[in-house]
């Protein structure tokens, strides 16, 4: 008689918790909705801009105009010089008409709409807020003053100044001409400078990069302060007598180096780059 053959109990599996999956789908859907919804938001404001977009010119005198302060919000925003009577701001916007161009005294003002109404999702187009500042050729001696504070966008800067001062949170930004005294602060982004006769400098990178030409005289001071990112930094060639502060990244130093040079470079780096390179000869400076 053939016993009954006996099988092997099979070990019970350990079911995945539903509520893990489900929690996950949830996630997984909710963050694909957003994304549909913002692409679609974003859409429908580039449609609605798009129609609703209008020019607006504005003119002042600057007579006695001794500073520029200029705060703008996103967009694209140029600054040149030209041959015009009076200070010109031209608006390529769907809210053209809350731009301001003022004067407080002997400062010369710009203000761009200060909410979320130029904001998008993605896919922008910053042609679609186009702004040109354009100042007469009688305040680009070098002698004025400006404060530029810009937030996300694309930015250029012709001219000549006496102290130039450039904060951007984001974006690009593109300056040349020339300065006494040069302040920039790089929240992110990235920034080409390329500006002659600087006695003074002073770059901030917090994150992004800065891509800085100086040319003609010899500046008499640089300070480098870099907490992340990138300071690509060419001087005229000369000799300099440079100190450093390096307690992460690196320093990349090419310049000739003279512990009795007049010509001061500071150098500080927390995290990130910094290099140093001479460029074209030295020029004398201007009196």
């Amino acid at each position: 008689m053939n016993s009954p053959t006996m099988n092997a109990p099979v070990a019970p599996q350990n079911p995945q918790p539903a509520g893990s999956k489900k929690t996950l789908t949830l996630v997984l859907g909710l963050i694909g909705a957003l994304v549909i919804l913002g692409v679609i938001a974003t859409s429908a404001w580039r449609a609605s801009h798009s129609l609703s977009s209008s020019n607006t010119t504005q003119s002042l005198n600057t007579e006695g105009i001794a500073e520029l302060d200029v705060e703008v919000d996103a967009g694209k925003f140029n600054i040149l010089f030209a041959e015009v009577p009076t200070a010109t701001l031209d608006v390529q916007s769907s809210r053209s008409g809350e731009w301001k161009l003022q004067r407080d005294g002997s400062s010369l003002l710009v203000r761009s709409p200060n909410d979320w109404g130029d904001w998008c999702f993605t896919g922008c187009d910053w042609d679609e807020n186009e702004v040109t500042l354009t100042l007469p050729n009688s305040l680009n001696s070098g002698e004025l003053d400006a404060v530029l504070k810009m937030s996300a966008g694309e930015y250029s800067v012709d001219g000549n100044f006496n102290d130039l001062i450039m904060e951007m949170s984001g974006g690009t930004l593109e300056a040349a001409g020339a300065a006494n005294g040069l302040f920039v602060e790089l929240g992110a982004g990235k920034t080409d400078i390329d500006m002659a006769d600087v006695q003074a400098a002073n770059f901030n990178v917090s994150a992004g990069r800065i891509d800085s030409t100086l040319t003609g005289s010899s500046p008499n001071n640089v300070q480098a302060d870099v907490s992340a990112g990138m300071l690509n930094l060419t001087l005229p060639k000369d000799s300099y007598n440079v100190s450093e502060d390096i307690s992460a990244g690196s320093l990349d130093n090419s310049l000739l180096v003279d512990s009795s040079s007049p010509h001061m470079v500071k150098v500080e780096v927390s995290a990130g780059n910094v290099v140093l390179r001479p460029g074209a000869e030295a020029t004398t400076p201007k009196k």
